[in-house]
């Protein structure tokens, strides 16, 4: 009589069979938790690239523009009052607003609001910034009434609402040709209390609402060029150094040709690939430190005020 073997696998095989297959399994699930988190980490990184550019690129061309107020060579007035940052030029008096083309507010307090707004967020800066537009606009019915304009000659200007815009009335040398008439720039630029960079601006007569530009803002520093002898440069005269985390006096302000900043940018999520406490020292900030696990990029820019350093070496 002839025996027949079993077909199939013993429990000893079935075991066997199991446990090699959940270890592969395991190093499967390893390796793809391994490349996600390499991924996510990967993206985070681009994040925080790609804002610390976007602002850059930002400031420093907003600041490079401050202060243009067309052809104008009209030195500001040494007895101009520092305005309020939330006033308009009319409010604050023309005079006054183009004295002043960057202005700021530094080391913000516990609760602070900007202009009755936002929450701001503790410790940052705040900065303002004054100019006309680059493009001019048309007289005639064209202006939008609420909007405020700049009409400006080499030796003087104007400063009014569109709706009285036959206010606006120099002319060119040629005295035919009216003088190039363009809309006024205000803006304010901080970190609200929810680490998100944010402008307002001063449109048709008002700031308007608070603009959010990019997250994950930890600080937002600014430090001052002084030109204490007149020649356009920011230099140090006796104890009193070229560059200043805050000027000091209305005087200053209107002798600052250069600022510098510092933006220290975070991914909005944490990360697996950082560890360790990260610890920045920059502007008047000394070992700031973080244990969050976020990945962080520190941005220093520099940009000079061309418009108002030029006039000044001329």
């Amino acid at each position: 009589m002839i025996r027949l073997r079993p077909s199939g696998f013993s429990l000893i095989e079935l075991i066997v069979s199991l446990g090699l297959g959940l270890f592969l399994i395991a190093i499967m699930i390893n390796s793809t938790s391994a490349v996600l988190r390499s991924g996510r980490t990967v993206e985070q990184t681009g994040e925080v690239a790609e804002t610390s550019r976007y602002l850059s690129n930002l400031l420093n061309t907003e600041l490079r523009l401050a202060g243009f107020f067309g052809q104008i060579e009209y030195r500001a007035d040494p007895s101009a009052l520092l305005p309020d940052i939330c006033a308009g030029p009319l409010a604050a008096g023309p005079n006054n607003a183009i004295a002043f083309p960057v202005q700021g507010l530094g080391n913000i307090s516990a609760g602070q609001r900007l202009c009755g707004g936002d929450q701001l967020l503790e410790g940052s800066d705040v900065l303002l910034i004054r100019r006309a537009g680059t493009s001019t606009e048309t007289l005639g019915g064209k202006l939008t009434a609420a909007q405020h304009y700049i009409q400006a000659t080499p030796s003087e200007f104007i400063v009014a609402a569109g709706a009285n815009q036959s206010s606006l009335n120099l002319y060119q040398a040629n005295g035919v040709t009216a003088a190039p008439v363009r809309a006024w720039h205000q803006t304010i630029y901080y970190v609200s209390a929810d680490n998100t960079f944010k402008r307002r601006r001063f449109y048709r007569g008002k700031l308007s609402p608070s603009e959010p530009l990019a997250e994950g803002i930890d600080d937002f520093q600014l430090v001052y060029g002084i030109d204490r002898s007149g020649n356009g440069i920011a230099n140090a005269q006796n104890q009193q150094p070229a560059f200043v985390d805050m000027p000091g006096s209305p005087q200053d302000w209107a002798n600052t040709v250069a600022v510098e900043f510092y933006l220290l940018i975070s991914s909005t999520e944490i990360s697996s690939a950082i560890r360790e406490t990260q610890n920045y020292s920059y502007a008047d900030k000394t070992d700031l430190v973080f244990e969050d696990n976020k990945i962080r990029r520190l941005v220093k820019g520099f940009a000079p005020l061309e418009n108002i350093s030029g006039r000044r070496r001329q």
